[in-house]
């Protein structure tokens, strides 16, 4: 009973709460998914549809493979999607089409979707009715 008694006290003299942890940062995969379709709907029509050979979710991100977004505004396609907080940045072949008849071709175009400010740091192609904008970066 001595040696159980002075173990208790022994315990109830330790901090236990005093270990130092140390967050790491480490970005281990929440979600993974293959070959997905998500439509967006409201009471009376489809709005969009949004597919991708591949979904993977992080803490902070989601990252996408072979997207094409298709809404009644604007099609989006590219290789990668890399959504943000409310950045998005689309890599590889990506090619915009909207309402408008606006179209662009980039390697890479980013998206702001706050102030839906779309921009490109890299050479693209825009084409409006018969007229065609070629940009260097």
């Amino acid at each position: 009973m001595g040696i159980f008694s002075l173990v208790f006290v022994f315990l109830g003299m330790q901090d236990l709460y005093s270990i130092e942890i140390k967050p790491y940062s480490v970005d281990f995969k929440s979600i993974e998914a293959h070959d997905i379709g998500a439509f967006e709907l409201n009471s009376s029509i489809v709005n969009s549809f949004y597919e991708a050979d591949d979904w993977i979710r992080f803490n902070d991100k989601d990252e996408f493979v072979r997207v094409n977004m298709l809404s009644l505004e604007q099609n989006i396609s590219a290789n990668e999607l890399l959504m943000k907080d409310n950045n998005i940045s689309l890599k590889g072949d990506v090619y915009y089409t909207d309402v408008n008849g606006t179209r662009i071709k980039s390697d890479e175009i980013f998206y702001i979707r706050d102030s839906k400010i779309l921009y490109t740091d890299s050479n693209f192609k825009a084409y409006k009715d018969n007229n065609t904008l070629l940009g260097n970066s």
